[in-house]
């Protein structure tokens, strides 16, 4: 029987099945296949064209780059554009758009010759305003699906924090809640299930639920990312000198007192991270530091257990681009390689590079590669995004969906 494709899962599926194939190094040889079923990035790949968003520039020195792109509900991505003009320090604009990919449904073809799977791309919604936005998260209350968002007015020494129903069926997609705040924000999370939602910044956090934002905690460090449990009485708190702490938010609510009570997640407060995701597992927290590494943290051991080898990271936070089903790890790095891990035991994949491009410098505006593990219905595939231009890395015809 055929060791790649369909043929190849199906195999190591009866093997699994009959005792031959422990459950170990089954997960293994199923991530292995899946990973050989991608295509090696390059010149056979199908590039996508982002489609054109109204932005109007004031003069040729003017700057538009995307600072984030990570995927959102439903197979859905959020992409933030800014633009910024160098000579001034006010002058900035920045969009939130939500894109969607409409996927090519033709059957009447070749078996030698699919056709590619994205037809093309659409904007779903988007958001415009005259802020910095410096971090968003996806949040889910009353079978809504507002974006929380957090940034600051560059000509206000103000914060903001914004709930843009961008995603909500019968909702204005004009409306959005907005609060001010004078403390500065820098990190924001949600939980879905308790309809809870956080945002941090310098000597500060704040707590929201039912689409109420909480009265000022004050702590004596600066928080740098937030991450709930699945039920949301517990929030991850990373700072910048404490590393990362637990308190419950029941208690956080109950007081009165601004004054927080935390504990430490790990026993070495030396990790600091800027971005934090907590696996379905309620005990593995896969996290960057500040120095670009991405790190899988037991907090039963209450420590990292392994770093995700070859990644060349950014000192400023980037989206976690992770798929629990697929046990697979994506990342974009600084040297424009694209690089996939297993998410469980940290082995690396694949490295590959899209364009043959020069290495931007830390605080460069030149080209910077992102990538995005998208998940819908029956289908799974790699989104690159550089030069403006959307690439799937998308997998083999053969290939099992992951829904079967």
């Amino acid at each position: 029987m055929a060791e790649n494709g369909k043929g190849g899962i199906l195999n190591k599926i009866a093997l699994n099945q009959l005792g031959l194939l422990r459950n170990f190094l089954f997960q293994q040889n199923i991530i292995k296949l899946r990973i050989n079923q991608l295509p090696t990035p390059g010149i056979h790949t199908i590039s996508y064209e982002l489609p054109t968003l109204d932005i109007h520039t004031s003069s040729r020195h003017d700057l538009i780059y995307w600072e984030s792109y990570r995927s959102g509900p439903e197979g859905s991505v959020i992409g933030l554009q800014q633009v910024r003009d160098p000579r001034s320090q006010i002058g900035s604009f920045s969009s939130v758009h939500v894109f969607d990919f409409e996927y090519n449904i033709t059957t009447t073809v070749s078996p030698n010759t699919p056709p590619p799977l994205i037809n093309k791309l659409k904007v779903k919604s988007n958001l415009e305003g005259n802020m910095w936005v410096n971090d968003s998260s996806d949040m889910l209350h009353h079978w809504k699906k507002p974006l929380l968002i957090v940034g600051k007015y560059p000509d206000k020494r103000n914060s903001v924090v914004k709930l843009a129903f961008l995603n909500c069926e019968g909702s204005d997609n004009e409306k959005v809640i907005e609060w001010v705040t004078a403390s500065c924000l820098s990190c924001c999370s949600s939980n879905t299930y308790s309809g809870r939602f956080a945002v941090g910044g310098n000597g500060c956090f704040y707590l929201g639920v039912n689409y109420r934002l909480s009265s000022k905690y004050r702590l004596p460090d600066n928080v740098l990312a937030l991450e709930f449990n699945d039920d949301g009485n517990l929030l991850f708190v990373g700072s910048d000198e404490r590393g990362i702490e637990i308190c419950d938010t029941r208690d956080v609510l109950r007081n009165c007192n601004s004054a927080v009570e935390k504990e430490p997640a790990l026993r070495d407060s030396s990790l600091i991270v800027n971005k934090m995701k907590l696996l379905s597992d309620q005990v593995t927290l896969i996290a960057t530091d500040i120095e670009g590494e991405m790190r899988m943290v037991d907090l039963r051991m209450r420590r990292p257990v392994l770093t995700y080898s070859g990644h060349v990271g950014f000192k400023y936070p980037r989206p976690l681009c992770l798929d629990e089903s697929l046990d697979l790890l994506c990342a974009a790095g600084k040297d424009h390689n694209i690089r996939i891990w297993s998410l469980s035991s940290g082995h690396l994949f694949s490295e590959n590079r899209i364009y043959d491009q020069t290495l931007p410098s830390e605080n460069s505006l030149e080209t910077i590669t992102h990538s995005c593990i998208i998940t819908s219905t029956r289908r799974w595939f790699i989104a690159v995004i550089e030069n403006q231009k959307v690439i799937p890395i998308v997998p083999a015809p053969g290939y099992l969906p992951k829904n079967n």
